[in-house]
C-alpha cells in the first residue's frame, strides 16, 4: 500500500482505536456504564478530532453513538430505540459534532497562523539580508570620497606644507580628522547594525584569551599612551561568541585607557567573579569618572558626555558593548564617581570549564 495511502488512513483507524478503547473501559467500569454512559466517549471524540481532524473526529463520534446505543444504553445488546435512548444519543452526537466543528476549525486555524508565521519569518529574512546589502553599499558609498578628501589633503600637507602659513595647515589638519572621524562612524554604524541583525552563535569562551586578543588589537594604544592593563588570573570560560566578546572588550578597555586626566598614566585592571549562574567581568581604571546621572545615558547611540576635541571618539562605542553582551545573554553597566575611576561590569554565562 503506498504510504500516501497509509498516511490517510492512519487517522480513521485511530478513531476505531480510540473508541474502542472507550468502550472496553465502559464496559469494565459499572458505574461509569450506569451513571454516565457517554463520559469517555467525549474523550475519543477530542482525542481523534485533535490528531486527525474533522473526517476522523465525526468516524470517532458514529462508533460511540452506535457502541453506547448497543452495549451501554438500555436496552442493551439491542439496538431498539426508546425516546429516552433516542434523546440521549441525539444529544451525544450533537455535542460530539459541535467539538468535532470547533477543534477542525482550531486546527485549521493554527495550521494557517504556523503558515503565517513561516511566510514572515522568511520575508523578514529576505529585510534582512536586502538591508545589510544597502547598508554595506551605503557605507562603500560614503567612505571612498572620505578616503579621497583624506588623500588629496594628506597629499596637500605633504606636497605644499612647507609653503602654507599655520592656518592653512590647520586647516588641513582639520580636514583630515574630519574624514578620519566620520570613517570611524560609519564603521561604528555598520559594527551596531550588524549587531542587531546577524545570528550570534554561542560557544564556550576562555575569557582570558579574549582579554589578550583584544589587548594585542589595542596594543599601538597602550604603548602611545604609556598604559598598563593588569590582568588578575585566571579568569574563567563563558558562554559567549568570540569575535563580539572581543569587540565588547576593546571598546571598554580602549574607552578606559581614553577618559583620563593630562598627565596620569592609564592604569587598568581586569578581574572576574565568578558564581553558579554567572561570571562578573570588571573592567576597573583609574580615569576621570562618570557622575551617577549619566552611567546609564553613556550606553545609547550617540551619547558624549565630552566633546570630540576633548576626547575623541564617535559616541556609539558603549552602544556596541551593550548590544553586543546582550546579543550574547548578558548584561552590562558601570560603577563610578567622578575624580575616582570607573569599574565596568559584564556578566556572561559561565561553563563548566575553567576557574
Amino acid at each position: 500500500m503506498p504510504k500516501r495511502t497509509l498516511t490517510t488512513l492512519l487517522p480513521y483507524g485511530i478513531a476505531v482505536a480510540v473508541a474502542a478503547c472507550a468502550l472496553l473501559v465502559m464496559l469494565l467500569i459499572t458505574p461509569l456504564k450506569t451513571h454516565t454512559p457517554f463520559l469517555l466517549f467525549f474523550p475519543a471524540v477530542m482525542t481523534t478530532g485533535w490528531y486527525g481532524g474533522l473526517g476522523p473526529a465525526l468516524v470517532a463520534t458514529a462508533l460511540s453513538a452506535v457502541s453506547a446505543h448497543y452495549f451501554i444504553l438500555p436496552p442493551t445488546a439491542s439496538f431498539a430505540l426508546t425516546v429516552v435512548t433516542g434523546i440521549q444519543l441525539a444529544g451525544f452526537v450533537a455535542v460530539a459534532v459541535f467539538i468535532s466543528i470547533l477543534q477542525s476549525s482550531l486546527r485549521q486555524a493554527r495550521a494557517r497562523l504556523e503558515e503565517r508565521v513561516q511566510a514572515r519569518t522568511h520575508e523578514l529574512a529576505e529585510t534582512n539580508a536586502e538591508l545589510e546589502a544597502f547598508a554595506a553599499s551605503v557605507a562603500h558609498d560614503l567612505r571612498a570620497p572620505l578616503r579621497s578628501i583624506r588623500g588629496f589633503a594628506q597629499a596637500l600637507m605633504d606636497d605644499y606644507g612647507a609653503q602654507l602659513e599655520a592656518t592653512g595647515l590647520d586647516f588641513l589638519h582639520r580636514i583630515i580628522r574630519a574624514s578620519t572621524r566620520m570613517d570611524t562612524l560609519i564603521q561604528d554604524l555598520l559594527t551596531y547594525s550588524r549587531l542587531s541583525r546577524e545570528a550570534l552563535p554561542l560557544e564556550p569562551v576562555p575569557l582570558q584569551a579574549a582579554v589578550q586578543a583584544a589587548q594585542a588589537q589595542l596594543s599601538g594604544d597602550l604603548q602611545a599612551r604609556g598604559a598598563a592593563i593588569q590582568l588578575e588570573a585566571p579568569l574563567p570560560v563563558v558562554i559567549a561568541h568570540y569575535p563580539v566578546l572581543v569587540q565588547v572588550l576593546v571598546n571598554v578597555l580602549a574607552n578606559a585607557i581614553k577618559f583620563t586626566d593630562p598627565g596620569v598614566r592609564p592604569i587598568v585592571t581586569v578581574r572576574a567573579d565568578r558564581t553558579e549562574d554567572q561570571v562578573r567581568l570588571w573592567i576597573e581604571d583609574n580615569g576621570i569618572g562618570i557622575p551617577a546621572e549619566y552611567q546609564e545615558q553613556i550606553f545609547q547611540v550617540f551619547e558624549r558626555l565630552h566633546g570630540p576635541d576633548t576626547y575623541a571618539g564617535t559616541g556609539i562605542g558603549l552602544a556596541i558593548v551593550r548590544r553586543g553582551v546582550e546579543r550574547m545573554g548578558g548584561r552590562v553597566g558601570v560603577v563610578s564617581l567622578p575624580g575616582q575611576g570607573s569599574r565596568f561590569w559584564i556578566t556572561l554565562r559561565p561553563t563548566d570549564e575553567g576557574a
